[in-house]
């Protein structure tokens, strides 16, 4: 983030995913909740209608510059 807008522009960037993407599962409660600062997101999956580990795979072939991690909880 060198530039003064870099911020601004990633945050515009990630707003225009999370609305064309993260809005959807969040309605059709496959997500359960989701929140997101910067670029840190906490995403709480319903694991009756969700695989976590296809959500990850479908964003990550959102932008091939991005790249999202999951940390899966372990023993609740």
């Amino acid at each position: 983030m060198g530039s003064l807008v870099s911020g601004t522009l990633a945050e515009i960037y990630l707003q225009h995913t999370e609305e064309l993407y993260i809005r959807h599962w969040i309605q059709s409660k496959e997500i359960i909740y989701y929140k997101r600062y910067v670029d840190d997101i906490i995403v709480i999956f319903n694991h009756n209608k969700t695989n976590e580990i296809a959500i990850t795979s479908i964003v990550n072939n959102i932008n091939e510059q991005l790249e999202f991690k999951a940390t899966m909880e372990i023993n609740q």
